[in-house]
């Protein structure tokens, strides 16, 4: 997992983490 920023949509700005092997894994979760 990678922490990433989200750049569009509703959530742009917000930070999460993100599967580093994307897009053969679309596993996301919030940073908490």
């Amino acid at each position: 997992m990678v922490l990433r920023t989200s750049k569009r949509g509703a959530n742009a700005g917000n930070r999460f983490w993100g599967c580093s092997a994307y897009p053969r894994c679309r596993e996301v979760q919030d940073v908490a």
